[in-house]
């Protein structure tokens, strides 16, 4: 059931070599702000390339990615980046100590800090011998400077009796991690926390950023490095570990010393739960968001995306640039009013005047005074609408540009929608196919455009020779089927479901579907509704395990944050607005569009089929 969208899962950068990354990178605004000297949060939801961008500003990403940007981009950069990946078995951990040592609160935070601190160890050790490999031509000479480096480092992290190589080092860092995890497993089993006063060793209690410092500035003094080195700590995916973890790095955003600076990632909107920071945005640090709020950020979404495939199919088809756009079609309003028109009856057509063309969109009989002439005949409220705007409903057209603006080009949409959905049971109309749709769809979610298209691809017969565009229809059952899926990893997720009341509530099937059901019955099915909400906001009346469900959604891009003006927040997502992916609105035949809102508890407190639904958000 779940298998194409695993695959997706299969572009994460996390999986994938510095060479991988570099090969298949496409360079973006955002990662240009992304090489100035200070410390940021970038910000997005699963899948949305943070950890592509912070891997390319290692040594090893930035000397294998060759294209006509990299050198100019790589001469400007001012600091060594530390890719610092994060691992769930740190929070899985500090959840199993937390059980077991649940009155040694101290022990379990020390624990979990030092497996944090030997990752960056292992994070440190990886980015010197990758400096060494691309900036040492000669080969003894690189031996001769990593013995001399690892002797120092060891010594200062006093590691004994180790080989010195980078890779030995980080063995005996593995070998530390696995004598600890025994000794806690062997005093949880015999019940004797005692174990942990009298047996753990110094280095357990060593802050990691004393721990960097030192091995950076032995770095530094054996390759005589300049005093203005500076070193960029790159911290993957601060969602998945401990909470008191998360807020210390976020602390040190602050600057702490001039030869380092922080980049962290982490969801759209970081959670301080109510603590009180010393560390503010525009101040201390800046951030970054990799996800489609507005139209300029869509603008910048679609021409990555462009870059992104072109890229991809010149690698895999030779294709040219515009070869995309022949592949997979232009997606156009009125496109999808001809399919429409084209399914009359020829004595339907004669009495809406429509001749199998159209004329300019400000003209009389162009694409949009069909769509509203024919909405208008088959749906009562539309009709009723345009008589309020001072339109004709039998003759939908006006020289005013204020009308033709407020009416005609802001609900053209909405129209669409109404006339191709409205009391049908067809199900898979071809409308989602083509550039720049699909783009659209995926909402600024790099692995969700690979992945839809590679799905796409292997569905078809695509080859250099002789190209032709993939079948409208073809796209759109794949992009049908592909939002199902979707919906359905969501529903499975092992983190989407919780207990209210003593029963189970989950994500996709409790929560998603009734917001996406409640738009879907605004927008399409039940009377024309000039201000039907697309976006809601997450009222202080929702119940508190909900809330913490929806940041699940956040995570894992099921929802998307807008208007982002915070990025650390004491009350997280609360008050805050929200709309469905855009990946999901295919499954509930909605536009991917940002319209007015409405609060969660009205959508949670709606009847449904004349059934009061319960009030989980009480």
């Amino acid at each position: 059931m779940l298998d194409k969208l695993l695959l997706y899962d299969t572009f994460n950068a996390r999986y994938f070599s510095f060479r991988e990354v570099a090969q298949s990178f496409v360079v973006n605004d955002e990662f240009v702000s992304l090489t100035k000297d200070n410390s940021l949060l970038l910000m997005g939801s699963r899948g949305c390339g943070k950890t592509t961008l912070l891997k390319m500003l290692t040594p090893a990403g930035l000397n294998y990615w060759q294209d006509e940007n990299s050198k100019s981009i790589r001469d400007k950069i001012g600091f060594t980046g530390i890719y610092i990946p994060s691992d769930i078995q740190w929070k899985n951990q500090f959840e199993y100590l937390n059980k077991h040592l649940n009155d040694r609160s101290e022990v379990v935070e020390v624990l979990v800090q030092f497996l944090f601190s030997s990752n960056v160890q292992i994070a440190l050790c990886k980015t010197f011998k990758s400096y060494l490999d691309f900036n040492c031509e000669d080969e003894g000479e690189r031996i001769e400077l990593e013995f001399k480096i690892v002797k120092a480092i060891s010594e200062v992290w006093t590691i004994d009796s180790v080989i010195p190589t980078f890779d030995s080092v980080e063995i005996k860092i593995l070998d530390r991690i696995r004598e600890l995890n025994r000794l806690v497993r062997k005093s949880i089993f015999k019940r004797n926390l005692d174990i942990f006063t009298t047996s753990l060793p110094d280095y357990v209690y060593d802050e990691f950023f004393d721990i960097t410092k030192v091995a950076c500035k032995v770095f530094e003094e054996k390759l005589n490095l300049n005093d203005s080195h500076k070193w960029a700590l790159c911290f993957d995916e601060l969602e998945i570990v401990p909470k008191f973890i998360q807020l210390k790095l976020v602390t040190f955003l602050r600057s702490v010393d001039q030869k380092f600076i922080f980049k962290l990632t982490t969801t759209p909107l970081f959670n301080i739960e109510d603590r009180v920071l010393d560390v503010t945005q525009g101040n201390d640090f800046s951030s970054i968001k990799l996800w489609v709020y507005d139209d300029n950020g869509l603008q910048r979404w679609v021409k990555f995306s462009e870059q992104l495939l072109t890229k991809k199919f010149k690698q895999e088809y030779d294709f040219k640039e515009e070869d995309v756009n022949k592949i997979f079609g232009v997606w156009t309003i009125d496109q999808l009013i001809k399919q429409e028109l084209s399914d009359l009856t020829e004595s339907r057509k004669a009495s809406l005047g429509y001749k199998n063309k159209f004329y300019p969109s400000t003209a009389k009989e162009s694409s949009l005074y069909f769509l509203f002439k024919q909405l208008a005949s088959i749906d009562n409220s539309f009709k009723e609408f345009l008589k309020s705007r001072g339109v004709n409903p039998k003759e939908p057209y006006t020289d005013n540009k204020i009308i033709r603006k407020s009416v005609f080009l802001k609900y053209k949409r909405d129209a669409l929608y109404r006339l191709i959905y409205k009391g049908r049971s067809r199900r898979t109309p071809p409308i989602h196919y083509g550039t720049p749709h699909i783009f659209d769809l995926c909402d600024g979610n790099p692995r969700l455009i690979i992945g839809l298209v590679n799905e796409i691809l292997q569905n078809s017969d695509v080859h250099s020779e002789g190209l032709k565009q993939i079948p409208s229809k073809t796209q759109s059952n794949i992009t049908f089927k592909a939002s199902e899926k979707y919906y359905n990893l969501l529903e499975n997720h092992p983190d989407s479901t919780i207990t209210i009341s003593n029963r189970d509530f989950n994500l996709a099937s409790d929560l998603l579907d009734r917001i996406g059901k409640y738009f879907y019955n605004n927008l399409v099915e039940g009377d024309f509704n000039k201000n039907a909400p697309t976006t809601f906001i997450v009222d202080e009346d929702i119940n508190a395990k909900i809330v913490g469900l929806l940041e699940t959604a956040l995570y894992l891009g099921a929802i998307v944050y807008l208007d982002p003006v915070e990025s650390l927040s004491s009350k997280g997502i609360l008050n805050k607005r929200f709309r469905l992916s855009g990946f999901l609105t295919p499954k509930y035949k909605i536009p991917n569009r940002i319209n007015s809102r409405v609060k969660l508890s009205t959508i949670l407190n709606k009847t449904s089929e004349g059934n009061k639904q319960r009030k989980f958000f009480e």
